[in-house]
């Protein structure tokens, strides 16, 4: 997929999770040079809402991949499991991967 294929399926899957800004209108302005080159879709993916519409704000376990708790409620209140093993909120956790990876367009191709 091109990069421009992902921002736009990511996209849907944001504004599908009920996340209001109008993030679609940013693929209408810019080409793929201008997403690629000059890297004018960070403004969007590393942005909080974003990212908690994107991967949710479930209690994610770094080292198990998985989701731990569906309760929001319960997500401040269990910040570990019984291991001591650091449980953190799904959307902190990616988008602190895609702070540090090569190419965070094709890190959220993954979770499509």
């Amino acid at each position: 997929m091109t990069n421009k294929e992902i921002l736009q399926k990511a996209i849907k899957k944001v504004e599908e999770n009920g996340c209001n800004r109008c993030y679609s209108s940013f693929l209408d302005y810019h080409n793929e040079r201008d997403i690629v080159e000059y890297k004018k879709h960070y403004q969007i993916i590393f942005s909080h809402d974003f990212a908690k519409a994107f991967w949710g704000e479930d209690l994610y376990h770094p080292e198990k991949k998985q989701k731990i708790i569906n309760h929001r409620l319960k997500i401040y209140a269990s910040c570990f499991d019984m291991n001591s093993k650091v449980n953190i909120i799904a959307w902190r956790y990616h988008l602190q991967q895609m702070v540090i990876c090569e190419e965070p367009i094709k890190y959220l191709e993954e979770y499509l």
